[in-house]
């Protein structure tokens, strides 16, 4: 735990922090080789926020694996540290406080976000919400009927 005097509090912060963004709950005790991969890669992201000592993370697509990406966002924002995030995701970007925008291995242009992409970002997550909805109930073994779509579109 990296020098930690609390093991116990700071690998249960991290499990949790995890379980926040994955859909399948991360069972203490489990194994990393018996993780799924949206398992694995969000222990990893916890584990880098919660215990590691770094002031500036890298995150490379988030969006992947089954990451929940705008709950990982809104925990991110409670930690003092820079996130650098490498993505192609509207929401993400939209979401940040500024864009670099890469092409052909250098930087292009710096976008700083403003009022009107945040209300967009905001479209977006109700977007990205129903789908997460949609997986769970799924991933439950749930039969996806009318009903369901009538009640995530009111």
């Amino acid at each position: 735990m990296r020098g930690s005097s609390d093991i116990e509090n700071v690998v249960e912060e991290t499990i949790q922090f995890a379980n926040q963004l994955t859909g399948e709950a991360i069972i203490k005790g489990t194994a990393m080789t018996e993780l799924s991969g949206g398992q694995t890669r969000s222990l990893l992201i916890a584990d880098a926020v919660v215990i590691g000592n770094s002031p500036i993370i890298l995150l490379d697509e988030i969006e992947n694996a089954g990451i929940h990406k705008t709950k990982a966002l809104e925990l991110l924002k409670k930690y003092a540290k820079l996130f650098v995030f490498v993505t192609h995701d509207p929401t993400i970007a939209l979401y940040s406080d500024c864009r670099i925008i890469m092409k052909s291995g250098s930087m292009q242009k710096v976008v700083y976000s403003n009022i009107e992409e945040r209300g967009v970002a905001l479209e977006l997550k109700k977007m990205d919400d129903m789908i997460l909805y949609y997986r769970g109930l799924i991933r439950a073994g749930e039969v996806i009927n009318n009903t369901h779509l009538e009640s995530v579109t009111k």
